[in-house]
Formats: C-alpha cells, sequence, structure tokens
C-alpha cells in the first residue's frame, strides 16, 4: 500500500503527458493543474527514496521542509521563471495544487511510512 501512493501519482502524470504529446486532453484542466497535483508528490517522493537509500531508510521529510520545497517550487515557476521567459505563465492555482499534492504526501508519510522499524512497531503494540 505504501508504495501505491507514488505509483498512483506517476501513473496519472504519465497519462495526462502521454495525452499532451498526441493531443487527446479532454479536459484543459487536466493539463494545467492535474500535473501540478502530481508534481510534489513525485519530487517529495523522489527526494525521500534517495534520502531513504543514502542516510537512514526509517528517515521522513519533516513538515517545514516539504512546506519550504513546496513554497520554493511555487515561486520558482509561478513568480520567476514567467518574468525570465515568455513561455512560462504565472497561474496562482498552480501554487495551490503543488501545496494541495504537498499536503497529500504529508498524510501519505505520516500513515504509510513509519520512522521505526518494523520490529520495533510490533513490540509497542
Amino acid at each position: 500500500m505504501k508504495y501505491l501512493y507514488f505509483i498512483s501519482f506517476a501513473l496519472v502524470y504519465a497519462f495526462v503527458q502521454l495525452l499532451e504529446k498526441i493531443n487527446a486532453v479532454p479536459f484543459q484542466w487536466m493539463s494545467f493543474y492535474l500535473t501540478d497535483l502530481c508534481a510534489m508528490p513525485l519530487v517529495l517522493g523522489l527526494l525521500l527514496l534517495i534520502l531513504r537509500l543514502t542516510q537512514h531508510k526509517y528517515l521522513r521529510l519533516p513538515i517545514w521542509f516539504i512546506l519550504s520545497i513546496t513554497a520554493y517550487w511555487t515561486v520558482y515557476f509561478e513568480y520567476y521563471l514567467p518574468l525570465q521567459h515568455s513561455q512560462y505563465t504565472a497561474d496562482l492555482l498552480d501554487g495551490v495544487m503543488y501545496f494541495i499534492g504537498s499536503l497529500t504526501f504529508i498524510f501519505w508519510q505520516k500513515k504509510y511510512l513509519p520512522n521505526t522499524p518494523l520490529k520495533k512497531q510490533i513490540q509497542q503494540t
């Protein structure tokens, strides 16, 4: 169950990207907002995977860190890049979707990724 979350977001993101490539996106909001909703869970999930493989296998990302990364991502993609390049557009709702995606990541991490070994959890119950 703990990997189903990440796989689901990856599949949804890949599906929307595929639809965009073949010009078959049925609803514009899928292209505009669904991919933004998937972005932060994928970025944070990959970051957590790398940290768990290289640092500590029970590590969890702190909420302040998740929100900081999301704020940085929002400012960069929705403020800075539109000022620098005309191909990017600023959209506050994109930022809202990034934060909603981050909140789902926080919930998933808390529910499905304990920061203690499984043996210790079983002993505590």
